[in-house]
């Protein structure tokens, strides 16, 4: 039954029982422990927090995407046109700067 919440820790208790420890040192420890689970406690609650935080986040990015789910049958169709006519254009680009520069050597 020692150790358990709100009660002072096995070891601290045995030797309160066998006389080894003092009423100060008791309290002394009782009040370590209930420190460290306060510090414990605030730590859960602010993991809590960001759990929360995190979860509500996930949320709301899960709804954009549904939001934008018709765009995807759009991007299956159009993707390797586009990206094709993309480096098509950068090319062009890249040949008329070439030319301009008086660097042509085609």
């Amino acid at each position: 039954m020692c150790g358990e919440r709100g009660r002072i820790p096995r070891r601290a208790s045995w030797k309160f029982a066998c006389g080894g420890l003092k009423e100060a040192e008791v309290r002394s420890e009782l009040e370590e422990q209930t420190a460290l689970a306060l510090e414990r406690t605030g730590w859960a609650l602010q993991l809590n927090q960001e759990i929360e935080d995190r979860t509500a986040r996930e949320l709301q990015c899960s709804e954009e995407l549904e939001r934008l789910s018709w765009a995807r049958a759009l991007d299956r169709r159009f993707h390797r046109p586009l990206s094709s006519g993309f480096r098509m254009a950068g090319y062009v680009r890249d040949r008329i700067r070439q030319v301009l520069s008086g660097k042509s050597w085609l």
